[in-house]
């Protein structure tokens, strides 16, 4: 475990336990006793939150809510399961607690996770008392009221004054009427440096009007002593910053917005360190100091080995220390350090290169463009187990590339994308209707490996969906497990109808195509020939104009932005959503391997370990990698079957009688 930020003089340090043993004597007044009591359970957490829950809290897990409530500015970076949003939750509560009327805000890259750390804190207040441990009782009395829960909003209050409110992150102007001293960014690779610099900073970290006129006054009579000769310019008050943003993450790698913002706090606790050095040398550094009372930094690298062997999945640390790891997801996945690449088949730094910067357009749809053209991947899972394969879909949309010469070249954008689990076929249904309804699709590929008459298509136009909106999709006439590739793009030329509806090509994963497809979307990760769209979050006018489209209805069905009270979603969080399902993607590309059996055959798959590690809702997944595959090829085929020169059919006559 590193922690960077702690580093100065040992003489500050105060041992309040050390204090409470050797001056307290006697009987004590109840104020005493109450200042006594609120020093010990300050600097003694794991009593506090042992007493408050019921929880026994990590070495390391103390360290780090320590460290957010000393420091102002804090990038906890930590190792896969170390249940960052835990001690987040703990910490919040515990802050609320320990500084009357403060106020906490929390976003995510998704309301869910936001809110998840509020509705930990209510959930624990509820813990009965159990096999020795007090339950949750002591804080629940120190709550206001019940927690208020509302689309766009949830609160807890304290009878203190303080409290924790979890917002959406999609709508600046909600956050303008808000006023916090701590603000939690939970998740914080996947949120856009320009939204924390332009969105959270300047609307969360405005002074109350009460602190801006406690320093006005302040300095109103400073001003006055020192007119009268009773004071200096030296002697003014030096006010502390009491704002504080934790931003907590796993790894990235070293050309992502990420690390660029570890390098900028390290670089500030490195010259802080040398302030204080300089200091304690009392050596002359009146240029070296920074405006009055400077901000703290702090930052935290947690890797898995800090964790006692108990806690970390036996399979998961024999996997890690028997080399089954590849040494770069090792370091990025589980030891929280920043790695340069990627060892996968796809490499992770060109298919960043072939994404468009946070705050650049074009950015993801919700809604398709007027006379653009869509190509969709589909790979199907009908399974509603929780820890099935995502049934996902990639929306590629058609753009002009201008190439050196001038010439002009089709490629493809994703710009929309699908992955859901556990959910009924009919979400499924439903949400192909919305992408057939608000985007211009030209062509879809789908998984048909179970064959045709089983495939997703099929199920669609059986639905009663599709048949009172008298949809019917139309399998193109063509054998795509063929090798002769001339032969399927002359077939594809020949059957396809858009009017008609014959635009599916039922695709099967045989080995041939898998070879074929993947070496395909390598070379166009390696000469930019597939782009992913940039996010929304952070280009406020794609933000502000994708906020007016009317969706309501797939918000209303989709269970993943519907309220646990069937409360409609919100349209910030879909489309917030649509972010972090395109960094999924290439998060998936950037894992999968390539391996050869004894006999040949090439298979195109995530690492095993991850595969047989994790049997959860959140488990590794490979299905938006394989829509974006099958969304490549189509395209490729698409596009060249439409290029490709129509045969001239041969003139014959044909008799008739008069």
């Amino acid at each position: 475990m590193i922690v960077e930020g702690f580093k100065g003089n040992d003489k500050d340090i105060i041992d309040y336990n050390l204090k409470f043993k050797t001056e307290l004597k006697g009987e004590l007044t109840d104020e005493v006793a109450q200042k006594t009591l609120g020093k010990f359970l300050m600097h003694n957490l794991g009593f506090t939150v042992r007493i408050l829950t019921g929880f026994i809290l990590e070495p390391y897990q103390r360290i780090m809510i320590k460290g957010w409530l000393a420091k102002n500015f804090t990038l906890t970076v930590a190792g896969r399961g170390f249940s960052k949003s835990f001690v987040a939750s703990h910490f919040a509560y515990l802050y609320c607690l320990l500084n009357p009327g403060k106020h906490i805000i929390v976003v995510s890259a998704t309301f869910r996770s936001s809110r998840k750390i509020v509705e930990n804190i209510d959930d624990w207040s509820k813990r009965k008392a159990s096999d020795g441990h007090p339950g949750g009782t002591l804080l629940r009395q120190t709550f206001e009221g019940e927690m208020t829960k509302k689309p766009d909003l949830y609160r807890i209050k304290f009878k203190n004054g303080a409290s924790i409110t979890a917002l959406p992150l999609g709508d600046p102007n909600r956050l303008r009427g808000f006023r916090a001293n701590v603000v939690i960014l939970d998740e914080g690779l996947l949120i856009p440096q320009p939204t924390i610099d332009n969105v959270l900073k300047p609307f969360l970290f405005t002074p109350s009007p009460d602190e801006i006129t406690r320093k006005q006054r302040i300095r109103e009579r400073e001003d006055r002593l020192i007119r009268a000769g009773k004071m200096t310019e030296e002697g003014r008050m030096k006010f502390k910053s009491n704002a504080k943003m934790i931003i907590l993450s796993s790894a990235s790698y070293s050309w992502e917005s990420l690390f660029e913002l570890y390098k900028n706090y390290l670089k500030i606790i490195y010259k802080q360190d040398d302030i204080m050095a300089a200091k304690v040398a009392n050596e002359n550094i009146a240029a070296e100091v920074i405006e009055e009372s400077p901000a703290t930094y702090l930052v935290h690298q947690i890797s898995w080995k800090v964790a006692r062997a108990d806690l970390v999945e036996a399979s998961v640390r024999e996997e890690i220390e028997s080399g089954m790891y590849s040494e770069s997801t090792i370091k990025r996945e589980y030891e929280a350090q920043f790695v340069q690449s990627s060892d996968g088949y796809f490499s992770a730094a060109k298919m960043e290169q072939c994404s468009i910067k946070d705050g650049e357009s074009p950015c993801i749809e919700i809604v398709g463009e007027p006379g653009a053209q869509y190509i969709l991947g589909i790979d199907q899972n009908v399974s509603d187990s929780e820890i099935a394969d995502h049934f996902a879909m990639c929306l590629l949309k058609m753009v002009d590339k201008k190439s050196s010469d001038g010439s002009i070249k089709k490629v493809g954008m994703v710009v929309h994308q699908y992955a859901e689990v556990a959910v009924g076929l009919s979400e499924h249904i439903e949400y192909l209707y919305y992408l057939l309804n608000r985007f211009n699709i030209v062509y879809i590929a789908y998984d048909a490996s179970q064959g045709k008459n089983l495939g997703f298509i099929s199920i669609c136009n059986e639905s009663e969906l599709f048949k009172e909106k008298k949809i019917e999709l139309k399998h193109i006439d063509a054998d795509f497990g063929r090798e002769d590739y001339e032969e399927i793009i002359k077939s594809v030329q020949k059957s396809y109808n858009k009017q008609a509806g014959v635009i599916v090509q039922p695709q099967a994963f045989h080995s041939n195509f898998q070879r074929a497809s993947n070496e395909y979307l390598q070379s166009c990760f390696d000469r930019q020939n597939i782009f992913f769209a940039g996010k929304a979050l952070a280009n406020p006018s794609i933000m502000s104009s994708l906020r007016e489209r009317n969706i309501g209805t797939i918000l209303k069905k989709h269970s993943s932005f519907t309220d646990t009270l069937g409360v409609e979603g919100e349209i910030e969080e879909f489309i917030i959503n649509q972010d972090n399902l395109i960094s999924l993607v290439k998060k998936e590309c950037a894992l999968i391997e390539v391996k050869a059996s004894a006999l040949g055959n090439i298979t195109f798959d995530i690492p095993s370990h991850m595969k047989r590690a994790n049997k959860t809702r959140g488990r590794v997944r490979r299905d938006n990698y394989s829509a974006l595959l099958l969304a490549t090829w189509a395209l490729k085929i698409w596009v060249e079957s439409q290029d490709r020169p129509k045969e001239e059919l041969p003139e014959t006559f044909t008799p008739f009688l008069i």
